[in-house]
């Protein structure tokens, strides 16, 4: 017979939060001891993991919130509603989604803990949302690369939805792939991801996180700066045969810079999440990398909203017109 395994968490169970995140107890807190033999040094080590249990979510939830805001930009502008900007709003669905239950995670992950169908919820909500954003950031950038190799490329209704069925179809298959490998357990224990065991997220355990996330994740990092490195080709290339090339994609060209500072930004914050979980959380540059990754909805905003001079000139226009009525 098939063991299926649904596992609860009881008060006795030793307890792993995400990073930065607390346990009720603090005398039972992994890596800190009982006050009376506690250390200066981890005195100040606590100091600091309270600061940034107050930081690092207060930082993602100010994330969720932009995110948000810059979908509802997008959604409410028809000039933005192409599609590449439909293509963009699934990135920023998934992001904001994640960083949310991410937060909610962080914060109440013993309570969630309390209640293990809440927690299974929320950490594979999390895990689904992680590879939505991922995979359409990657759909994003080869639907540029796409059509700047391709002159009469026209984007199509039907495009979208073949984007959709990957980009989610994906995100579906890996999530579910993940259920059955943990709860069938169809590898050996300790490759298993044991969501929802010690924390309403998969193991921490380096070869756990290794394979769930970090791989599968990079994989597709690596696939976008591909993508981008060929359309950067293809527009040094039109530059030294035509500038009528470069005139016809001059939308397009506006576009691709834009995405460019998104998707350095969105880069920039992979490399410097994976640097510190492979160097340690505990170096003060990647504590300081790690509220800038907490404030990536921010930075977002204001790249692709108050940056862009066309969407920005469709937000005025927009205002003034909802004043006007």
């Amino acid at each position: 017979m098939i063991n299926i395994k649904f596992p609860f968490f009881h008060n006795n169970s030793m307890s792993y939060s995400l990073i930065n995140s607390k346990v009720q107890n603090e005398s039972e807190t992994v890596g800190i001891k009982p006050e009376n033999n506690i250390t200066k040094y981890s005195k100040e080590s606590s100091k600091r993991q309270d600061a940034k249990f107050t930081i690092f979510p207060t930082g993602m939830f100010i994330s969720a919130f932009f995110f948000f805001l810059t979908i509802v930009v997008f959604a409410s502008i028809p000039d933005l509603r192409n599609l590449h900007g439909k293509c963009l709003m699934c990135n920023l669905i998934g992001l904001d989604i994640f960083y949310f239950t991410l937060t909610m995670i962080q914060v109440y992950n013993d309570q969630m803990m309390d209640v293990s169908l809440l927690c299974y919820f929320a950490a594979y909500t999390t895990y689904f949302t992680l590879f939505i954003a991922f995979v359409w950031l990657s759909i994003v950038s080869f639907d540029l690369c796409r059509r700047f190799t391709n002159i009469s490329y026209n984007s199509k209704e039907k495009s979208f939805k073949t984007y959709a069925i990957i980009g989610f179809g994906t995100s579906i298959f890996c999530t579910v792939l993940v259920f059955i490998i943990d709860n069938f357990q169809l590898l050996p224990q300790k490759y298993l991801p044991r969501i929802a065991l010690y924390r309403c997220w998969v193991s921490k355990e380096l070869i756990v996180e290794l394979i769930y996330i970090y791989i599968p994740m990079s994989a597709l990092a690596f696939s976008y700066v591909g993508f981008f490195v060929v359309t950067f080709y293809k527009i040094w290339k039109a530059q030294k045969k035509s500038n009528d090339i470069l005139s016809q994609k001059a939308a397009l060209k506006s576009r691709l810079y834009t995405f460019t500072r998104l998707f350095m930004v969105m880069g920039v914050s992979w490399c410097c999440e994976t640097f510190s979980y492979v160097f340690g959380k505990d170096l003060l540059i990647f504590e300081i990398t790690d509220v800038f990754n907490s404030l990536i909805g921010l930075f977002t905003f204001i790249i692709v909203c108050i940056l862009n001079p066309t969407t920005r000139n469709l937000i005025i226009e927009r205002l003034r017109n909802f004043n006007k009525n």
